[in-house]
């Protein structure tokens, strides 16, 4: 009976750390899906702000050219 006993608390402290585990990689996977999601906006709003820059430097050519 102790040795069945002792099975269980192992079986018990694995399923423990294995859910440790999954939590852990939760919510690092959320955190990273975080940062990921804020630089994927940055680079967007970077591209906006270039798209911008340029169609306004070429009507300033059409306007000089003209």
């Amino acid at each position: 009976k102790a040795r069945g006993q002792a099975n269980k608390e192992k079986q018990e402290n694995e399923y423990n750390k294995a859910r440790e585990t999954i939590k852990y990689l939760r919510d690092e996977n959320l955190d990273l899906s975080t940062k990921l999601d804020e630089k994927v906006t940055e680079l967007e709003d970077q591209l906006r702000e270039y798209r911008l820059r340029f169609e306004y430097a070429q009507k300033q050519l059409t306007k000089l050219s003209s």
